[in-house]
């Protein structure tokens, strides 16, 4: 009998290999074919002695939570995270030990055991290694530690032996891990490098894929298209795209994290074999995510912004083209915009260098987009959210690297305090020139003295008030003789 070679030995193995894979690959086919009922028994077995008593253990745990007791909740809530045990990305625990750890993090930090926050920290970044949002909390919790510093810069700076690591450099531009870094940076005096990774986000290219939805009576997540707009010599943003269906609503999603500012959008419509576009009235329009002032929709650098248009009048099915069309102004996020303005704000906006001449652009077009919130009240009730008015700063830039300002708050007639909020807590110097009430006619009744005002997360400097900590403020009594004050006049500089 002939021996068979060793090659004609590992061909049959594969062979039989190979027959195998098919039996099982068909038998699974025909069970799931088949016997469906089956499969739904198998899944309730497994569901049942395997995943139903951790739910089980997350109700009661959910309990304590209703009923106030942290204690109890966290004591169940790290047994169970015993119980559940290490958990690979695709096993069927792992959504449970995300939401036990998650939990368990804000548990630990409140009861001040930050050793146990952080082992719970370093559980769930094994579990999902490339989530951003667990690589921040884990590099602030690092942070707080003096001994485990270096271990976070290096979590987002990366190691400098192996090119291409850490957060900051995969995301340049993201403000969860960029915003921590920077703030570690300059608190550790290490203002250089701040500096260069605060500059590279805000010259880091704006995403630039949209998607389009569209449908007609109910939302049809498969309705959708993808596109990237093009934004014309004249500054207007232009997004084409053509579709066979009914339509009676369109939805647009920009890019996560674009920030820009579209004025007066516009959709228009072109039916086949016709050469022009004609206007559609727009009968509602729902955002999320972004901010809309009037006609002016401003996306500030955050994830998922929405856009949602209802056509005033049906469109049946025809092939047609839409064009949907926005002045387009680009501007920086506003996450960049704060760290810009933030306490260390002028160290990094100061040097010959470009990332120093970056900043201080940032810098400046900052303080542009600041706004005054005037509170108003009278005894014996409270400042409230009801009784407030926003108004934005619209500061020019100046050469120093500051910005000047009028601002005309309308008052109503009854107040005894108010109290005029400096742009959103900023860490920023304000030099009032003018502060006036006056009357509904535009004339003067009467200078206010800021320098018998009341201020809170602030302090005086000379001639300037600075801004020491978020809601920084000032408060003033009305002055006697100002009934028929109507208006607050602010005018100064800002830097």
């Amino acid at each position: 009998m002939k021996k068979r070679t060793l090659i004609e030995q590992l061909a049959f193995v594969g062979r039989v290999l190979l027959l195998l894979g098919a039996l099982l690959g068909g038998s699974t086919v025909a069970v799931f074919a088949w016997w469906p009922s089956t499969v739904d028994r198998l899944d309730a077995w497994l569901r049942e002695n395997r995943t139903a008593p951790f739910d089980l253990a997350f109700t009661e745990a959910e309990a304590a939570r209703a009923a106030s007791d942290s204690g109890r909740e966290r004591a169940l809530l790290s047994a169970l995270a015993e119980r559940i045990g290490p958990t690979a990305k695709l096993d069927r625990q792992r959504p449970m030990a995300v939401k036990v750890l998650g939990r368990l993090v804000e548990l630990h930090r409140a009861a001040g055991d930050s050793g146990k926050a952080l082992a719970c920290l370093r559980a769930l970044r094994s579990i999902d290694p490339n989530s951003v949002w667990i690589a921040r909390d884990l590099a602030m919790q690092l942070f707080a530690d003096p001994a485990l510093r270096a271990e976070a810069y290096t979590l987002l700076l990366g190691d400098k032996a192996i090119y291409g690591s850490g957060f900051a450099y995969s995301l340049p531009a993201q403000a969860e891990i960029v915003s921590p870094l920077v703030s570690a940076l300059t608190t550790d005096g290490r203002i250089d490098e701040a500096r260069a990774v605060l500059a590279a986000a805000a010259n880091s290219p704006d995403p630039s894929w949209w998607s389009i939805y569209w449908w007609d009576e109910k939302y049809d997540d498969m309705k959708v298209g993808g596109c990237q707009p093009r934004v014309r010599a004249d500054s207007v943003l232009q997004v084409d795209f053509t579709l066979r269906d009914a339509v009676r609503y369109l939805r647009i999603l920009p890019a996560a994290f674009l920030s820009c500012r579209m004025e007066a959008p516009e959709w228009s419509v072109r039916e086949a074999g016709s050469d022009e576009f004609r206007p559609l009235a727009i009968v509602s329009r729902e955002v999320q995510n972004l901010r809309e002032i009037g006609s002016t929709m401003d996306l500030y650098g955050i994830a998922d912004p929405i856009a949602t248009f209802e056509l005033a009048e049906p469109l049946a099915k025809g092939e047609r083209e839409f064009r949907f069309t926005a002045r387009y102004v680009d501007t920086y996020p506003e996450w960049i915009l704060r760290l810009a303005m933030s306490k260390a704000g002028p160290q990094l906006a100061t040097g010959e260098d470009a990332a120093a001449n970056t900043l201080a652009s940032v810098r400046r077009a900052g303080f542009a987009t600041l706004a005054l919130e005037v509170f108003w009240k009278s005894a014996p009730s409270e400042f409230s959210a009801t009784n407030k008015l926003r108004v934005p700063l619209a500061a020019s830039p100046s050469e120093d690297g500051g910005a000047s300002f009028v601002v005309d708050v309308t008052l109503p007639e009854a107040w005894d305090t108010l109290r005029v909020d400096l742009g959103s807590g900023e860490f920023a110097s304000w030099r009032f020139a003018r502060v006036e009430l006056h009357d509904a006619a535009g004339a003067v009744l009467m200078p206010v003295a800021l320098d018998t005002a009341t201020l809170v997360h602030a302090e005086r400097r000379g001639a300037e008030i600075v801004a020491t900590d978020v809601d920084a403020q000032f408060q003033f009594v009305r002055p006697k003789g100002s009934e028929r004050a109507r208006v607050l006049r602010l005018e100064g500089h800002v830097r």
